[in-house]
């Protein structure tokens, strides 16, 4: 099997192929990690991005949709489990992540959410002001919800991690080599790279949001990229007693769909992914409004400003949810995360070698399909990127 890309999807895929018995070759352009999966906010929870567990099922059918939601919490706690069972150095810290509502009206849409993510079998708590309050140290929000088989990490330890395991399995895993080209043999395929070849049965294309217009036409137009940038603090506390007392992520809902909210790492240093900026991308410029929030959210903490900022890009399905496409005969693809790949990509790896072992896609989450191209696929992430900052100042001047 031949897997392009070493991110979540394609290393985890290794891993498990690997575990399964199958010959496993992964060719990465650059390095494992190198693109989302390297830079992202470190995150995991079960969640959808815009939908409810109802809204998947009412896109794919009770059945179907109850599954996909089912995966979606299987594929959280596996995230834990995988860096237990091989030992990854990842700051893995399973402390949860909390979403926080600021009014009355938020908070029921929020406890709504958890009673049905509570019929897929996630372990969600509700809390009220003050049970907030003992994980964030601030009187901003009117309640929130827990979500226990959640929490954050390391986003490059564990992609390196991921890496680590499957070669320690027998996987080969060989950076700096993209793939030029991949054409049918027979009944096998040839990837081409710069200095050589590889031929393999199958192939899995797993490079989400970083598809090579070369590899495979029209591949890179089943999705939006939406360039977003992270936010790093200098050390504030290492414990976070100013303003975490327990280190648990969190998030608030805002107007579009906007985020504020963010992590500890073990050095005590606020990360945050911030909206997405059309214009100028200094640090400055990106980190004003999150900065601002913060300052509300948390007069006590001393006044800081942004040590370090990087961007992640997001591959963005046309309805948000995950795609697993069919391009030819035993070759697949797999993209459209849309912000939530750290377990999905790591479920969905599983779920893929076991398809792959077993010649059942009934394995898959989701049924394959045809390749498809997303409409408007360079105006669509200028719209967003040109609306979100004007969206975030306009509801804060509306609240005062």
């Amino acid at each position: 099997m031949l897997i392009v890309g070493a991110g979540y999807t394609g290393l985890s895929t290794a891993l498990h192929a690997r575990e399964a018995g199958l010959d496993v070759c992964v060719l990465e352009a650059r390095t494992p990690g190198y693109g989302a999966s390297g830079r992202n906010a470190g995150q995991w929870l079960p969640g959808w991005v815009g939908r409810t567990p109802s809204q998947v099922e009412a896109r794919y059918g009770q059945s179907d949709g109850a599954r996909l939601n089912a995966f979606n919490v299987d594929a959280a706690r596996l995230v834990p489990a995988l860096i237990q069972r091989h030992a990854i150095a990842a700051d893995l810290s399973p402390c949860g992540v909390l979403q926080v509502a600021r009014d009355a009206k938020g908070l029921l849409r929020m406890h709504a959410l958890a009673e049905e993510w509570r019929q897929h079998g996630a372990l969600v708590t509700t809390l009220d002001r003050r049970g907030v309050q003992e994980h964030v140290l601030t009187d901003d929000y009117a309640g929130g919800i827990l979500f226990h088989d959640a929490g954050c990490l390391h986003p490059l330890a564990y992609a390196r991690g991921l890496a680590g395991a499957a070669a320690r399995a027998g996987g080969r895993v060989h950076c700096d080599s993209p793939v030029l080209g991949l054409e049918r043999a027979g009944r096998e395929w040839v990837a081409r790279t710069p200095s050589g070849s590889v031929r393999a049965g199958h192939v899995v294309i797993a490079t989400d949001a970083f598809a090579n217009p070369g590899l495979w036409p029209q591949l890179d137009r089943s999705y939006y990229r939406l360039p977003i940038p992270m936010l790093c603090s200098p050390v504030l506390d290492r414990r976070g007693q100013d303003f975490l007392p327990r280190g648990t992520p969190f998030a608030e809902l805002r107007p579009g769909g906007l985020l504020f909210g963010g992590m500890l790492d073990r050095t005590g240093r606020w990360i945050v992914s911030t909206a997405p900026y059309f214009g100028s991308a200094d640090r400055d410029t990106l980190g004003a409004w999150s900065l601002r929030r913060f300052r509300q959210v948390f007069p006590q903490v001393a006044p800081f400003q942004w040590e370090s900022h990087w961007w992640g890009v997001l591959g963005i399905s046309r309805d948000t949810l995950p795609r697993v496409y069919a391009l030819a005969d035993r070759v697949y693809a797999v993209n459209g995360y849309s912000g939530g790949g750290i377990a999905l990509a790591t479920g969905l790896g599983r779920a893929l070698a076991r398809m792959l072992a077993t010649g059942d896609v009934r394995e898959l989450p989701v049924a394959p399909r045809p390749l498809e191209s997303v409409p408007f696929r360079r105006l669509v992430p200028g719209l967003l990127r040109g609306a979100a900052m004007p969206l975030a100042r306009w509801a804060d001047r509306l609240r005062g």
